[in-house]
């Protein structure tokens, strides 16, 4: 996938949250910073993409080995900072 599919998908996340606030009332004027961080949330594809690992692995195993999702709905997504934190421990 390449990062101008990522970015799209990102953006489409970002619409889906602002839409989600707006329904339930919560405000939906998210600053650069928060609209940023919201770009960066990782998927389970991206991040299976990024290990090499089978997107299966990913779901069996995050939370043994420690990768740093956080359920959004339904969904599993990651921030890229803290991913980059987490892959930094398993490198060290």
């Amino acid at each position: 996938m390449d990062s101008r599919t990522l970015r799209a998908r990102a953006g489409s996340f970002a619409n889906l949250v602002m839409r989600s606030c707006a329904t339930l009332g919560l405000p939906t004027d998210l600053t650069d910073s928060t609209q940023a961080e919201v770009r960066n949330l990782l998927t389970v594809d991206e991040v299976a993409q990024y290990l090499k690992k089978p997107k299966s692995w990913v779901y069996n195993e995050w939370r043994s080995v420690g990768i740093p999702f956080k359920r959004i709905g339904t969904q599993l997504r990651c921030r890229q900072s803290d991913f980059d934190k987490w892959l930094d421990q398993q490198l060290a």
